[in-house]
């Protein structure tokens, strides 16, 4: 391109041709009417030549929302973002296209007093032989990248037959059906934006389209995994498992989940067992193809569950030809398996850990291990967003804007938890609500198995190496040599390496390493200080991590603060402890700090945070004392 149209030109001559490239980028979210970026670098350079805004003409609609009211993100982005990208690569045609056009150009001789150039040799059949033979590549390239048939079908338990004779759901909540209701339709969409196509249309939530009858999701799994070459399937529902399937030994257990009509049905006071409206694992196994399975979603209690019942095939029993244990293994023909132990294969394995250890499969499947949350529950349970904004933010992102399922994780986290999912409560513990449920869920998370570098919507894997994880933070004396142990993964299996910040001007370097093993990290300090290192991985092929998050280490000797909690009735409590506004743990602890002056506060759900200006003895009339070196003081807190 030339510096016309430039933020900043370059060179004397304006009308010179320089490499640029271009791109592309769609926002996250729509800005009034504006949703994408693009940038123009200069190729030869890296400078940037220009940046403009992408606007449309019109609004997008509310009902395309990711989840409208409350997220502003836009299905519409899938059209910018595909816009933006064929323009991107469009814009590498017609660089091409130019820098042959002006080889065949000749020689140019400047015109006086002009700036200008002459052209000669100048031929426009030859520009329209490159405009044709650049065509021809660029629609070559999106033929070849849409060649592949993806399928999805969402399915949906609105628990119909569970109706009183006076009327009303006694298992489901209005407010939880009209949110199925909603996330059929979005994620449909979704999944229509991102080249998905299904078996009489993609939403078949509750009654929508062909429904969610039994019959009619067998039906779906027969047809999908017949003709398409991946398939995706999401589902909301009741699940858990029998262990009465027909056909199969007494007793042996198998997991389900419902469909519209659901396992209960009539009054609440007198309901009926109608097991023929499960689907089990092991009819799952029988009418799908698991190697196309691309991604499923099974949001029901215990979908993920591997350990207390054993999963994996049995030989055919009586009638029943195949006898699959466990809806992972169901879905995917692969036994759930942690991936840094010995023997893992992508063939047989499927990861644990899709996040934090992705393997290198081509499958994602997501469930709860234990109970599910329901879509309209709070998550965090209090003060939070409900799961139901969660769940569209993240096959939002996944599906219309490209972002791989670990990165889809992380936006939707960020959005509605304010947190990445790595610290999220969905993978580190939440408590599972459902309306009219007698009695407390025992806590549970959302697993990820598989391999989260997966993108949903171009299906291709991402090569990552995972932030390394380092042992705790440890403390030490002037001189001494401190070992830290840092371990990461890289989505390829490749050998790793680490570079160590230690805080002090100096770094390390490591050799090359068996991903996933953890290596010793050793370093001396010869000044009394905390220090932060850091560490990030590097993989054989040169893929490189992000940095860890940053672990301290104390040299020299620190004062400890011993600190525990307790009512007007003499109970000890668990209240999270703030050191310098910093969380540093929970009660009863010891937490070493740097000499000086400190704030120290406790806090807890029920006990207004009790803040005192220095470290005291306690109460709130206690005198400060000045905290240093090999002292360790107590103190008691109440809370009222």
């Amino acid at each position: 391109m030339s510096s016309v149209d430039a933020d900043n030109t370059r060179g004397e001559y304006p009308l010179v041709l320089y490499p640029v490239w271009q791109f592309g980028i769609a926002l996250d979210k729509w800005y009034g009417y504006m949703y994408g970026v693009e940038v123009n670098v200069w190729a030869d350079t890296g400078e940037v030549r220009r940046v403009h805004e992408a606007w449309s003409s019109i609004l997008p609609e509310e009902e395309h929302a990711f989840f409208a009211g409350v997220s502003e993100q836009n299905s519409g982005v899938f059209e910018a973002s595909l816009s933006l990208t064929v323009l991107g690569m469009f814009s590498v045609c017609v660089v091409m296209v130019l820098g042959f056009a002006v080889v065949c150009m000749g020689s140019t001789k400047k015109l006086p007093y002009t700036g200008l150039f002459k052209r000669h040799g100048f031929k426009i059949g030859g520009l329209v032989l490159c405009v044709i033979l650049s065509s021809t590549m660029f629609l070559g390239a999106l033929e070849t990248a849409s060649a592949a048939t993806r399928g999805a079908v969402v399915w949906g338990s609105e628990s119909a037959g569970a109706i009183n004779p006076g009327g009303g759901n006694w298992r489901k909540s209005t407010t939880e059906i009209n949110f199925q209701r909603d996330a059929g339709g979005y994620i449909g969409n979704f999944f229509l934006s991102g080249g998905y196509t299904g078996n009489g249309g993609i939403n078949h939530q509750g009654s929508t389209g062909l429904g969610s009858s039994a019959i009619q999701i067998l039906l779906d799994i027969s047809t999908l995994y017949s003709s398409k070459d991946y398939v995706a399937v999401v589902d909301f529902n009741h699940g858990v498992g029998r262990s009465d399937y027909s056909g199969l030994p007494s007793g042996e257990f198998h997991y389900i989940f419902e469909d519209n009509i659901g396992t209960k049905v009539g009054s609440e006071n007198n309901p009926g067992d109608c097991w023929w409206n499960a689907v089990y694992d092991c009819e799952v196994y029988n009418y799908a193809s698991q190697s196309k399975t691309a991604f499923a979603f099974i949001s029901t209690c215990m979908s993920a569950d591997v350990n207390q019942f054993a999963q994996g095939y049995k030989p055919a029993q009586g009638s029943y030809p195949g006898r699959a244990v466990g809806m992972p293994y169901a879905w995917t023909d692969r036994l759930v398996q942690d991936r840094s132990m010995s023997g893992f294969t992508v063939s047989q394995h499927i990861s644990n850990d899709a996040y934090g250890k992705p393997d290198w499969g081509n499958q994602v499947y997501m469930g709860f291990i234990g109970g599910s949350a329901s879509l309209e529950q709070s998550v965090p349970t209090t003060g939070g967003n409900a799961y139901f904004y969660w769940v569209g933010s993240f096959l939002g992102n996944a599906l219309t804007i490209d972002q791989s399922v670990n990165q889809a994780l992380n936006a939707a986290s960020l959005q509605f938890m304010g947190t990445s999912f790595a610290s999220s409560p969905l993978r580190t513990g939440f408590i599972p609500y459902w309306w009219n449920f007698p009695y407390p869920q025992p806590a549970s998370t959302l697993a990820v198995y598989g391999n989260g570098n997966i993108h949903l919507k171009n299906y291709e894997a991402s090569h990552t190496v995972t932030n390394p994880s380092v042992s705790d933070p440890v403390c030490g004396d002037i001189g001494a040599t401190i070992t830290l142990a840092a371990s990461s993964c890289d989505s390829y299996g490749h050998n790793i390496r680490y570079i160590v910040d230690w805080a002090d001007g100096t770094s390390t370097t490591t050799g090359y390493f068996a991903e996933n093993t953890p290596v010793g990290l050793s370093h001396s300090w010869s000044v009394k200080g905390v220090y932060g290192v850091k560490v990030y991985a590097q993989c054989a092929n040169g893929c490189s991590s992000g940095w860890s998050a940053t672990y301290t280490v104390a040299v020299g000797d620190f004062p400890w603060l011993t600190i525990d909690a307790w009512d007007d009735y003499g109970r000890e409590w668990n209240v999270e402890v703030f050191i310098d506004g910093q969380s540093v743990g929970s009660t009863p602890g010891s937490f070493m700090v740097v000499d000086g002056w400190r704030s120290v506060s406790v806090y807890w759900q029920a006990c207004p945070f009790v803040i005192f200006d220095s470290f005291s003895d306690g109460s709130n009339n206690g005198d400060p004392r000045f905290i240093s070196s090999n002292t360790t003081l107590t103190a008691n807190y109440r809370c009222y």
